[in-house]
């Protein structure tokens, strides 16, 4: 088409009649004409309807109609070329077509080449027309118009090129917002920090300035659900979708605070602020102490007190938020929501009050009222002793009067265990009943809690990333996540090995914090740049392909992308016969990593292989070795869509195992110092609650790539930002690459706890809203104590 546009240009002249202009009706477009660095017109122009063809009769408001209407109205000569594909410009005030120089008249419509003659190009209202002569028009690219707030957008600028008759990039200068920033090889990445729309324009010396394009940020959204109670009324209790907001005014910092929810859905809300602190003064008139009356506005977050600034308490998607005037909350606590029948199974009505010295607490409610199944029992001390008799389920309620009713629970009982569990009597002397060791997971979490540092770590690098995830799939305990958070953003990781980035990435994931954009290293970036064309990472292993692709598939990855496909049947070539990937750890790893792709008969073959080789392992104690394999194992299970409670060997299930690990302060691996216990019940964490890494992880987009996440194949996406390839791991001989992850942001999938889960109370600590992963070697001849500094970093 080019070579046959440049004939017509300079082909031999033909008479044309005289020009025929339709009167009355108009349309009005944006016209601008350039001469080389001589701008001839620019400005809105009205064009009437004139001949397509002449002397055909068919008027049309063509782009050929702006041309002749423009040089009659300013007194240019012009010459054009008629053929049978229409009429082409040769010359305008002056300025004619020069082969030799290469210039000619080009037309442009909305900064789109023109690819026919310009009385075939038929004009619409507000359209941008563009005529040039010896220059070349600029155009800007963003990689969204509309990003979210406080993340990067890429500019890319182009020129068009009419020899090869395509836009190049090229380095120019951006005016945004009237300052100027240099776009070095045609990229600019552009930080938004503000909900003002920012104007962005191109210009170079030699070329025509871009027009501007206009990118307004968007507040991302969350959802949660909301609760406001009075002694006398019910104000709300509603599923809300609410914006980010900023948590100090000013400081152009958002996040999803509870002070954006309660602000943008709380009817009349009034608030002080005390410093960069926000406190809750009235919802609906009811003010704080009016009159005099000592009641004030309380907060819970999934049944957690509040003690923090409501614009300093984070809410995760789906978290129950909770406001209560002049009334208070009970809640209802049992050991395990899934007895055995025939267990007596002590059921508790907690509620929530104040003590003599101010300090929060809940205590057994008094005079209170348990339903089961609709039945009420009225409790003197708050506590029954509830006989189960049957699998079918209980549906409990609690209420007192002057109290919010509890959250209402489910006990799944299952029938007892057919084998003899080896036994373990409880008491001294010779009888007794036989106890089966459960795990304590509201111990377990606090052990981890009591262990965090005063700047918000767990230690190390490596233990405070595997704490991450682990209250990544907790909810509620805001302030802790918060300080952890505040932690991650200004921790500068100590990075040996490859792995350690990933891990790092699974931490943050699993708190909702963006790996590209939310820290100033883009973590994801990192992973992308290990690529060998084959493999991420160490070509001569695979667990940094396992952990990789769990990471990119929560990062906007699909499982078509032609990188991912590749690591796949590298990891899928160290399976061996038997199902195993070099131990226990890593088959886990790879089980929870292979369920990603479901449908996909390869995968599906190799996890098959992968958990038949796993149930093999199972000891008679129920674990797998240790309590860290056995964390896995139990994650694995539950990612292949497996039922916890069958894993039965010998009347005990793993999670039987690790409460048998587990000591008084609810921590586990007695024996071991404290970052390894630090670390061995996180996993557990994780594990109790039937939580993978996938599901722990928040998801996020490389919003500012082009990428494919179809699952149908692709080019994989290149986030902005991040450098360096995979650094060389070197593990000795007869050692094993273990990894964990957590996770979510968008979409949330809340899978309820195995049955064999003990000592799960998920009304005091409700389901998990995201979560994050790690790396571990361990050495499977050697204890965890033996697990040495440089190999352990993995974890």
């Amino acid at each position: 088409m080019k070579k046959i546009v440049i004939l017509f240009f300079f082909g031999l002249f033909f008479a044309a009649p005289s020009v025929v202009f339709a009167e009355g009706e108009t349309i009005s477009i944006n016209l601008k004409v350039q001469a080389a660095d001589q701008v001839l017109f620019e400005g809105n122009f009205d064009v009437e309807k004139c001949e397509k063809i002449p002397d055909s009769g068919e008027e049309t408001f063509n782009a050929w109609c702006a041309v002749q209407q423009l040089a009659d109205q300013n007194g240019w000569d012009i010459s054009k070329n008629w053929s049978e594909f229409g009429v082409f410009l040769d010359s305008m005030a002056g300025f004619a077509g020069d082969l030799e120089n290469n210039r000619w008249w080009l037309w442009y419509s909305d900064w789109e080449s023109g690819m026919t003659s310009l009385n075939e190009h038929e004009l619409a209202s507000g359209e941008n027309l563009l005529l040039v002569y010896g220059t070349s028009p600029l155009k800007i690219a963003a990689s969204s118009l509309a990003p979210p707030i406080n993340s990067t957008t890429t500019i890319s600028s182009f020129y068009f090129d009419s020899n090869s008759w395509q836009w190049i990039a090229t380095s120019t200068t951006l005016l945004i917002n009237e300052q100027e920033f240099e776009a070095v090889e045609g990229i600019y990445e552009f930080f938004t920090s503000t909900t003002t729309p920012y104007g962005i324009s191109a210009r170079k010396d030699g070329f025509v300035s871009s027009r501007e394009i206009a990118i307004a940020s968007q507040l991302p959204t969350r959802k949660a659900n909301l609760r406001i109670e009075t002694a006398t009324s019910s104000i709300m209790n509603q599923e809300i979708e609410f914006s980010a907001c900023e948590s100090v005014f000013g400081l152009g910092i958002y996040d999803f605070n509870a002070f954006c929810a309660i602000s943008q859905f709380a009817p009349r809300a009034q608030w002080s602020w005390w410093g960069e602190d926000a406190f809750l003064d009235s919802v609906d008139g009811y003010q704080n102490n009016a009159d005099g009356n000592g009641v004030y506005w309380l907060w819970f977050d999934g049944l957690e007190y509040g003690q923090a600034s409501l614009n300093k308490s984070i809410l995760q998607e789906g978290d129950d938020l909770l406001l209560v005037y002049g009334t208070n909350p009970l809640m209802i606590f049992m050991a395990t929501t899934t007895p055995q029948v025939g267990e007596i199974l002590e059921i508790r009505i907690d509620e929530f009050g104040f003590d003599a010295a101010w300090n929060a607490s809940w205590l057994a409610s008094a005079s209170s009222t348990l339903s089961i199944n609709g039945d009420d029992i009225f409790l003197e001390n708050g506590i029954y002793q509830l006989t189960i008799s049957t699998t079918s389920p209980y549906l409990l309620a609690a209420s007192k009067d002057g109290f919010i009713g509890a959250p209402a629970a489910i006990i799944s009982a299952k029938e007892a265990a057919l084998e003899e569990p080896a036994p373990k009597q409880s008491g001294g002397g010779g009888g007794g009943a036989t106890v089966l060791p459960v795990f304590d997971f509201g111990k377990a979490v606090q052990f981890l809690i009591q262990n965090q540092s005063a700047d918000g770590s767990f230690g190390p690098d490596l233990y405070t990333d595997w704490a991450a995830v682990a209250l990544g799939a907790v909810g509620g305990y805001q302030n802790e996540k918060t300080r952890l958070k505040n932690f991650l953003l200004s921790d500068e990781l100590q990075a040996s090995v490859f792995m350690d980035y990933q891990r790092r990435a699974m931490a943050l994931m699993s708190l909702g914090i963006d790996p590209y954009r939310g820290t100033s290293f883009n973590y994801i970036k990192k992973i992308i740049d290990s690529f060998d064309g084959k493999q991420f990472g160490n070509a001569s292993y695979f667990n940094d392909d396992i952990f990789g692709i769990l990471i990119l598939l929560n990062a906007g990855y699909g499982s078509g992308d032609e990188k991912i496909i590749s690591s796949l049947d590298h990891i899928l070539s160290y399976q061996d016969d038997a199902g195993s990937f070099g131990g226990i750890d890593l088959t886990a790893a790879a089980v929870q990593m292979l369920s990603l792709f479901s449908g996909n008969e390869k995968t599906e073959t190799a996890k098959t292989k992968a958990v038949a080789w796993l149930a093999a392992q199972q000891g008679s104690d129920g674990g797998f070795g240790n309590s860290y394999a056995t964390s896995w194992v139990i994650q694995a299970i539950v990612a292949a869509d497996g039922d916890v409670s069958s894993w039965l060997k010998n009347g005990r299930y793993p999670l039987n195992y690790l409460g048998a690990g587990q000591i008084g302060d609810g921590g586990l691996e007695n024996g071991l110092d404290i970052n390894n216990r630090i670390w061995a019940t996180a996993y557990a964490v994780a594990a109790a609650l039937g939580k993978t890494w996938d599901e722990i992880m928040a998801n996020f987009s490389a919003s500012a790539i082009s990428q494919n996440i179809s699952g149908q194949g692709g080019q994989s996406p290149e986030p902005e930002q991040a450098t360096s390839t995979l650094e060389n791991l070197d593990i000795p001989e007869e050692t094993e690459i273990s990894t964990s992850t957590p996770e979510n942001e968008e979409i949330e999938v809340i899978i309820p706890a195995p049955e064999n889960i003990l000592a799960v109370d998920n009304l005091i600590n409700p389901e998990p809203k995201q979560e994050n992963p790690v790396l571990l070697i361990q050495n499977k001849n050697a204890s965890v104590a033996d697990i040495d500094e440089e190999n352990s970093s993995l974890a």
